[in-house]
């Protein structure tokens, strides 16, 4: 249910950025660099997330999280 609901969104939100001018050249080539990175991001949490427990997740992500706070509170 919840995944039919993104998939509407998103090419709803896709359609009306390509009608207002928001998606451009420049925003398709970034799009395009960075997507090696997502389906290996992907690979690797497939792998990774059935061998660890929850508790083990939970810490990894609030570590994540704590370190992209830093980062954003010294730009």
């Amino acid at each position: 249910m919840i995944t039919g609901f993104f998939i509407v969104a998103s090419t709803l939100i896709v359609t009306s950025h390509a009608i207002s001018g928001v998606t451009t050249v420049e925003v398709l080539h970034k799009a395009a660099l960075a997507f090696p990175f997502l389906i290996s991001g992907l690979f690797l949490g497939i792998s990774v997330f059935p061998k660890i427990s929850t508790r083990r997740y939970r810490k990894l992500i609030l570590i994540f999280l704590a370190i992209m706070s830093i980062i954003l509170i010294l730009r």
